[in-house]
């Protein structure tokens, strides 16, 4: 009986710290780290065709690395958040990533047919503490240009994606989840694009 007295003591200490870690109001830091592609090469494509030729920051962010605001349920303070690397390189090495594992990203700018310059319009996660859970959510909004290496424009393409989780307490992990969810719909959003087929010759 003691055993499981001990047991019940240590879980509820343990539930205890999770949730007033995730009622602080201090600044958070999200590393959300890899996500797991699932972009086999393409074997029908135009081989290392495509080129990043720029992925501008336009969210009108006060600092780079800026990622958002979250609410917090026992406070009126708002806590700060920010991500490591920053958005914007998160997303090209991921966009790099994605595009090199299909087999189309070219060795270098001179040896690529098409050019992407990406805008990212939006990419910020929030916290919603007016109910009963949280809602955490993670928006991502992207245009992508694309311009033939003789500096046609091919076309553009805007990809919006909204991530929402719901949950009794919102910790830094479960929105670093909704960051690798938001990109990966984002780059298989690109990947489906007619716009994108185009460029590495599937249409």
């Amino acid at each position: 009986m003691r055993k499981i007295l001990e047991k019940i003591l240590i879980t509820l200490l343990l539930s205890l710290t999770i949730f007033l870690s995730a009622c602080s109001t201090g600044p958070v830091v999200l590393e959300p780290g890899p996500i797991n592609l699932v972009a086999p090469e393409d074997e029908g494509a135009d081989k290392w065709s495509l080129w990043i030729e720029s992925v501008k920051d336009s969210r009108e962010a006060p600092a780079p690395n800026w990622f958002g605001e979250l609410d917090n349920r026992f406070s009126d303070e708002i806590s700060l958040v920010s991500m490591k690397p920053a958005p914007a390189d998160y997303y090209r090495e991921h966009l790099s990533r994605m595009l090199l594992s299909m087999g189309v990203e070219a060795s270098s700018r001179a040896a690529a047919k098409v050019y992407l310059d990406v805008d990212i319009l939006k990419f910020r996660a929030y916290r919603d503490t007016s109910a009963a859970m949280d809602f955490l959510t993670v928006e991502l909004d992207s245009k992508v240009k694309f311009t033939r290496a003789g500096g046609k424009v091919l076309g553009t393409t805007t990809i919006p994606v909204v991530r929402t989780l719901k949950i009794p307490v919102g910790r830094a992990e479960s929105i670093e989840n909704l960051v690798r969810k938001a990109v990966i719909d984002t780059l298989d959003g690109l990947k489906e694009s007619e716009i994108f087929k185009e460029a590495i010759g599937k249409k």
